[in-house]
Order: structure tokens, then C-alpha cells, then sequence
């Protein structure tokens, strides 16, 4: 029994041992107490009225609050991250959003031109929220959607998304909860924005509440790496696992 116990206890850091989350890694943001790029290419963010705040954990000042306003955080052009048709790419982020947001579209992460009517901005990739359930696609497409919706006043979600050549996924802390293989495409625009928070470069679907660890990859995640990233999604017993 001791070797049984002792052989499950080291699997699973034989098996973590084995990925390597620097691989691909185009933009890393652990807000921790700041908005800078851990990837190594030191893209860092611009914030506006971003406030740090406690993570998951507890942990002061290591988790971004968005006030649903008028917060938001501009990550510079850089052209790693203008992803065409036939790129592969992964995004991974933490959310705690706050209840009660009447506007129905809140932007996680989003890659959009500006546009003086922010509704008619035709954003090319990126994470919704949308009546609270996860959301991703490009334009005014709505390709992926989750089945768990984020009402908790208590817990953080980890939302992953994965595309590769009109093939989308969407994880919810480490559950596959909605997919695409009918080729469906994202739009590709040089001068669109990325930004966390906000509709790209365009004023509006401001998101209110927390964020954290934000990660893009030009590559799709293993299903190992997915568990990795998603592990822990709260430490309070009312979240979903």
C-alpha cells in the first residue's frame, strides 16, 4: 500500500515535470503589483484606474480590479500577437467578476480596432464574458460559449481558449465546455489593440471585477498543461471544480 500511495503521489510531478510553460509564451501578465510582461519579450501593459487587489489566494496586490467603467489595460502592437487565419494560438486568464453588470458584453481580452460606435468595432480574437457565461470568437461571431456561468461572489474561473487553423475549445477550469471544427476563422487586422478589460481599442463592454494571469501562447496547449494552469480554482468550498 505505501508503494501504491507513494507511485500516485509521483505521478503527477513526473507528469508536470514534463511541461514547459515558457514554450510559445508570447505574453505573460501575473499582475503582480504590476502590468509587466513575464514572457521575456517585456511587452508590458499600459493601465488605466486598473487597482491591484488580492488573488485567488489571498495574496495582496497580485490580481487586477476592473471597475466596469473606465479601467482597462492597453498591451502595445506587437506583431507576435497579430494572429492570422492559419495561426495556432492558446489563452489562458483568471476572472472573478463582479455580480449585478446589467451590460450584458464584458471584455476579457480582446483584440479590436477603434471605432467611434464601439458596437460596430469587429474585434479579430478574444475572451468574453457574455450573461456571464465564457465567450470567444472574432467579429460578431459568437463561437464558443461555456456551460457554467460565472454568479459566484466567492470564486475565480480560469477560462482557456485554444485555436488552430478554424478549430476553437474552450476550457473552464480544466473542463473542455465548448468547441468549433466548422472552420470558422478569426478576422486579422495589423493595427487592432489588444487589451484586457476592454473592446480592443474602442470604448466599451467594459468588464468589472478581478483578473489575473493572463498568458497567450502562439501554440495549442496540451491537455496536461491545460490541468496545470487551471489547478486550484479557488480555496473556498462553494466553487465549482
Amino acid at each position: 500500500m505505501k508503494n501504491l500511495l507513494f507511485l500516485i503521489f509521483l505521478a503527477p510531478a513526473n507528469l508536470f515535470c514534463q511541461i514547459d510553460l515558457k514554450k510559445g509564451l508570447f505574453g505573460h501578465y501575473p499582475i503582480d503589483g504590476n502590468l509587466n510582461d513575464e514572457s521575456g519579450f517585456r511587452n508590458n501593459a499600459a493601465g488605466e484606474n486598473v487597482i491591484f487587489s488580492a488573488d485567488r489566494f489571498g495574496k495582496p496586490a497580485s490580481a487586477g480590479y476592473f471597475n466596469g467603467v473606465n479601467a482597462f489595460a492597453s498591451i502595445p502592437q506587437n506583431s507576435k500577437l497579430n494572429f492570422r487565419r492559419n495561426s495556432s494560438f492558446s489563452i489562458s486568464v483568471w476572472v472573478s467578476p463582479d455580480p449585478g453588470n446589467k451590460w450584458p458584453a464584458q471584455a476579457i481580452i480582446v483584440k479590436s480596432p477603434p471605432h467611434y460606435d464601439f458596437t460596430q468595432s469587429v474585434w479579430d480574437y478574444g475572451i468574453y464574458l457574455l450573461n456571464y457565461r465564457g465567450m470567444a470568437g472574432y467579429g460578431y461571431n459568437h463561437i464558443l460559449n461555456s456551460e457554467t456561468v460565472f454568479n459566484s461572489r466567492s470564486c475565480w474561473y480560469n477560462i482557456i481558449i485554444t485555436y488552430a487553423a478554424g478549430n476553437w475549445k474552450m476550457f473552464i477550469n480544466g473542463k473542455e465546455e465548448s468547441n468549433s471544427d466548422f472552420q470558422q476563422t478569426i478576422s486579422y487586422d495589423a493595427e487592432s489593440v489588444l487589451v484586457l478589460g476592454r473592446k480592443g481599442a474602442s470604448d466599451g463592454d467594459y468588464y468589472k471585477g478581478k483578473m489575473d494571469d493572463i498568458r497567450i501562447y502562439n501554440r495549442i496547449l496540451t491537455p496536461d498543461e491545460i490541468s496545470y494552469l487551471s489547478a486550484n480554482p479557488c480555496n473556498k468550498s462553494s466553487c465549482p471544480e
